[in-house]
């Protein structure tokens, strides 16, 4: 056991190496292509009066390049989200590194794309500004406007660069980990006003990994019925729960049969009755076992004496709100 760990531990030693020289490489390569780029709008401009078709050019070969740098920025960022997401499961270094820049905006992915890439389209601009001066022919026309289409399309690109991470939030999202909220809800359409309004509901919340089954059956001649619970019930959930609503008559319900090869049974005192029943069970998948949340926790040193709502909390107690 104590082999496999180790062997385990070591292969994801070898990827996160692995990947994080990736993402240094190609971290340089894409400066390497804001400055050759950069490097070559200047070269360019200083061979203008000796030779004006290079400022023609130069929209069209930076395109090139800024398309160069936006893949290889997309290329970074699915390296940096495979070593969170696979390699350091929510904990480590990148994890952190990523969670803390996306609160600065200094240090944000938005704004070194904005920096660099803003650079890449300035220069386009400017050129495209002397080759208006120069047009003299129908291929100095055309070539200018597959300059003007260049800009166009490095920008439009980059604008859906920006807004990526943004439209990766709508969806399905996966959390490889505890999640830590102070409420949750689901926010839809209302149902009646769909064009008018919206329709808010919270989570419902345990101090357990806790599952819920329900539904509706009637018993049988005899006031008997059978629940059929999924086939994963039993291997998934323990310490069960059970409640029983008996429906459109008086009668008295009970569990006759507790939960064996995933289904219980019902009982009532007469026949033919419709029950509601709800059942419930803590989780025992080995995730959940080896992650037992800790439901009262004492607050590390840096954060006594400080509360997460005090500002709620003393509105409540003053009556000021």
């Amino acid at each position: 056991m104590s082999t496999n760990s180790n062997t385990s531990n070591l292969s994801k030693d070898f990827q996160y190496n692995s990947v994080r020289e990736e993402i240094v490489t190609r971290i340089k390569l894409r400066q390497q292509l804001l400055f050759f780029s950069l490097t070559l709008a200047g070269a360019l401009l200083a061979l203008l009066e000796k030779l004006s078709i290079v400022v023609f050019l130069y929209p069209i070969l930076s395109m090139f390049l800024a398309l160069s740098w936006i893949q290889n920025d997309h290329r970074i960022a699915d390296l940096g989200k495979y070593i969170r997401k696979y390699i350091e499961n929510g904990e480590g270094w990148e994890t952190y590194i990523h969670k803390n820049r996306s609160s600065k905006c200094l240090s944000s992915w938005r704004l070194i794309t904005f920096s660099n890439i803003g650079s890449i389209i300035t220069a386009q601009v400017v050129s495209i500004g002397f080759a208006y001066s120069f047009i003299s022919s129908v291929s100095h026309r055309i070539l200018f406007v597959l300059d003007i289409l260049s800009v166009i399309i490095v920008f439009v690109i980059f604008i859906k660069s920006l807004t990526r991470k943004r439209k990766e939030k709508k969806g399905k999202r996966e959390v490889n980990g505890h999640l830590n909220i102070s409420s949750g809800s689901f926010k839809i359409d209302h149902p009646l006003e769909p064009k008018n309004k919206y329709l808010y509901h919270f989570f419902v919340n345990s101090p357990d990994m806790k599952n819920v089954y329900d539904g509706i059956i009637a018993t049988d001649d005899n006031g008997m019925a059978t629940v059929n619970l999924p086939a994963y019930f039993m291997d998934l959930n323990k310490e069960f729960r059970f409640q029983l609503t008996c429906i459109g008559d008086f009668a008295e319900a009970i569990i006759l049969k507790e939960i064996k090869d995933n289904s219980f049974k019902i009982q009532t005192n007469k026949p033919n009755i419709k029950v509601s029943w709800q059942v419930t069970g803590i989780r025992k998948d080995p995730y959940a076992e080896q992650n037992i949340m800790q439901v009262e926790v004492d607050k590390e040193f840096k954060d006594k004496a400080k509360e997460i709502h005090s500002g709620i909390k003393q509105c409540l107690s003053n009556w000021l709100c």
